[in-house]
């Protein structure tokens, strides 16, 4: 009776088994190879720019319209100040000609009071109106920069527009005033190649 010959000992099967084995190890042995090149070719480079942001926004257009409109309000709410003003200080001098106590002078002296109470409110609304009007100018012009810019980032291909902070030099002050400072900023050095405040400028004058 013969006995059965081990399946490691069969030419065919021992062959077949040898390159299933080799095939696995190169599958296996070329997967990082394939995950790294994918990776590589979807990597771009990141293209950044950086504006002086003081620079960018003192020459904006759009400041010198801002600022010309502002003084005329002001002009205006100054109008109205010294107008509620000579009123009161025409009461003061009728006050002079008048008997003390009389009907007449007790009624000046309302209207006076009348006066001066008109007088300081439109000071403090004078206040509160240019300190509203101002916000909300400087809010419309940051966003309309804010728009320009995105608009140049995309046509010129930049990923990224940063604020240079490293430029400006700090303040003096107090050790806790120069550490909010140093805290508060977020680069230390820009090279000029990236500076593109005067592009953007250029684009948003004949935007």
């Amino acid at each position: 009776m013969h006995s059965r010959q081990p399946i490691a000992t069969q030419p065919l099967l021992l062959m077949f088994a040898c390159m299933l084995l080799i095939l696995g190890y190169q599958a296996l042995a070329a997967r990082p190879a394939t995950t790294v090149t994918v990776v590589e070719q979807q990597s771009e480079p990141i293209r950044a720019a950086f504006v002086d942001i003081e620079r960018l926004f003192n020459n904006l257009p759009a400041l010198e319209e801002a600022d010309r409109e502002l003084q005329e309000f002001s002009e205006e709410l100054d109008r109205r100040q010294r107008l509620a003003r000579e009123r009161a200080e025409e009461l003061e001098q009728e006050l002079e000609f008048l008997d003390v106590g009389s009907d007449e002078y007790n009624e000046t002296m309302r209207k006076l009071g009348d006066a001066t109470v008109e007088f300081q409110t439109q000071v403090e609304f004078a206040r509160q109106k240019i300190e509203t009007r101002k916000g909300r100018m400087l809010h419309d012009i940051y966003r309309d920069m804010s728009e320009a810019t995105s608009e140049f980032a995309e046509e010129f291909g930049y990923d990224v527009v940063f604020i240079d902070d490293a430029s400006p030099q700090f303040e003096p002050g107090t050790e806790s005033m120069i550490q909010q400072q140093i805290s508060a900023r977020r680069t230390i050095h820009v090279s000029q190649r990236l500076d593109v405040t005067d592009e953007l400028l250029d684009y948003i004058a004949n935007r």
